[in-house]
C-alpha cells in the first residue's frame, strides 16, 4: 500500500464505505449524486458532534473551576473561623488576666456599690422584684385561670385582688361590681397580658390609684384563712409591686421634668373628667 492509498484510506476510508453500503441499499436511480449527499451530511454531522464535544468539554472545565473556587472559599471561611476563635480565645484569656490583678475587695466593692445603687434607686428596686413576679407568672399553667373562671362565688379576697388587676389592665368599676363581672374578664391570655405589662406606660394616675385602694387593707388582714388560688396569689404580689413601681417611674419622670424646667400637671383636664365618669362607687367586699 502507497502512501497516497494510506492517507485515502485513514482520511475518508470510513465515511465513504458507509456511503458505498448507503447507496447501494438504497439504489438511487443517480448514485453519484446520493454518494455526493450523503459524504456532505457525513460531514456537517461530524463538525456538529465536534462542536457539541467543544462546549461539553468547555463546560466541564468551567464547573470544575467554579468547584474548585467553592471549595477554595469554603477552606477560607475555615481558616477565618478558626483565626476568630483563636483571637476570641486569646481576648478571654487577656480579661481573666486583668480581672485577676484585681484585688478581691474590689470586686466586692463594686458589686456593693452596684448594690446600693439599685436599692438607692426606686425604680431599679421594684424592677428586679417586679421581674421575679413576671417570672412567676410565666410559670404558671392557664389551667388555673380556668379553675378561676368556673367558680360561681368567690372569698372577698379573691374578688378584690382580681378587681385590682383588671383596673390596672384599663377596665372599668361598672364591668366588675360582681363577681360574674369580674369572671367574665378572666380569659386564657390573662397572664400574658400581665407580662407583657408596661409599668412605665402612660396609664392614668387614677388607675392606678383605683387598684391600690382594692387592696389596701389586704396587707393586714389574715390573708391566708382565704387559701388563695395559686394564680390570685402570683397576682397579688404583681399588684403589690406594680403599683409602687409605676408610682416611681411617675416621680422620675416628675424629677427629670423639674431638672428641665418643665411644668408638671400631676392630672389634666382630660384625666379629671375621665375619674369623675368611671368612679368606682361600688362597695368592695368586706373582708371577714
Amino acid at each position: 500500500m502507497n502512501i497516497e492509498s494510506e492517507y485515502l484510506q485513514k482520511a475518508v476510508g470510513g465515511p465513504l464505505l458507509d456511503g458505498l453500503s448507503a447507496t447501494v441499499l438504497a439504489s438511487p436511480p443517480d448514485p453519484v449524486k446520493y454518494l455526493a449527499e450523503y459524504l456532505l451530511s457525513y460531514r456537517q454531522n461530524a463538525l456538529r458532534a465536534n462542536e457539541l464535544r467543544e462546549k461539553e468539554k468547555l463546560a466541564s472545565e468551567q464547573m470544575k473551576e467554579l468547584e474548585q473556587q467553592r471549595l477554595a472559599d469554603l477552606q477560607q471561611r475555615k481558616d477565618d473561623l478558626i483565626q476568630k476563635k483563636k483571637q476570641l480565645e486569646e481576648d478571654r484569656k487577656q480579661e481573666i488576666a486583668r480581672q485577676s490583678e484585681f484585688p478581691d475587695f474590689l470586686v466586692k466593692r463594686r458589686a456593693q456599690l452596684e448594690e446600693e445603687r439599685i436599692m438607692n434607686d426606686p425604680v431599679l428596686r421594684n424592677q428586679r422584684i417586679y421581674d421575679k413576679v413576671v417570672e412567676g407568672l410565666s410559670e404558671l399553667s392557664s389551667a388555673l385561670l380556668l379553675e378561676l373562671r368556673r367558680m360561681d362565688t368567690a372569698d372577698p379576697a379573691t374578688h378584690r385582688i382580681m378587681k385590682g388587676v383588671f383596673y390596672t389592665l384599663g377596665h372599668q368599676p361598672s364591668d366588675m361590681t360582681t363577681w360574674m363581672g369580674v369572671r367574665q374578664l378572666i380569659t386564657g391570655t390573662l397572664f400574658a397580658s400581665l407580662i407583657s405589662f408596661k409599668p412605665d406606660d402612660r396609664s392614668t394616675k387614677q388607675t392606678f390609684e383605683r387598684a391600690g385602694h382594692t387592696i389596701e387593707d389586704l396587707e393586714g388582714a389574715d390573708i391566708a384563712k382565704f387559701e388563695l388560688n395559686e394564680a390570685v396569689q402570683v397576682m397579688y404580689d404583681w399588684l403589690k409591686v406594680v403599683i409602687p413601681l409605676h408610682i416611681a417611674h411617675v416621680e422620675k419622670k416628675v424629677e427629670e421634668a423639674v431638672e428641665n424646667d418643665i411644668s408638671v400637671e400631676d392630672v389634666d383636664d382630660e384625666d379629671e373628667a375621665d375619674l369623675a365618669q368611671h368612679e368606682d362607687k361600688s362597695t368592695l367586699p368586706p373582708l371577714e
